[in-house]
């Protein structure tokens, strides 16, 4: 957690429920789109965060320095995830015309 946050457990509790919510935001297909652009912002948001931790790490010779180095490449990859579900699949679209009746 960056120092110049305040609250720290506040915050570390925060971000674990919004990551649960929005992560079940993307199951169902109503609110997918929705919940993967939560996600995108969450994980963009607390980037800075998990940087830090592992600044933290390095300057502290923590031993699990190799799981703060791989988090960062793994949320940019869950960042990538989550947006596959922000547009509509083919199907999904071919649908919504059939629907509607427009080509």
């Amino acid at each position: 957690m960056p120092k110049y946050l305040p609250w720290h457990l506040f915050f570390i509790y925060l971000t674990g429920i919004l990551g649960i919510v929005f992560g079940l935001l993307v199951l169902p297909k109503r609110t997918r789109k929705a919940g993967a652009w939560c996600l995108i912002v969450f994980l963009l948001a607390v980037f800075p965060a998990n940087f830090q931790m592992m600044v933290n790490f390095m300057f502290d010779n923590n031993p699990y320095l190799w799981l703060a180095v791989l988090r960062l490449p793994l949320q940019l990859i869950l960042i990538w995830w989550a947006w596959l579900y922000t547009e509509a699949k083919e199907e999904e679209k071919h649908t919504e015309l059939h629907v509607t009746g427009y080509r």
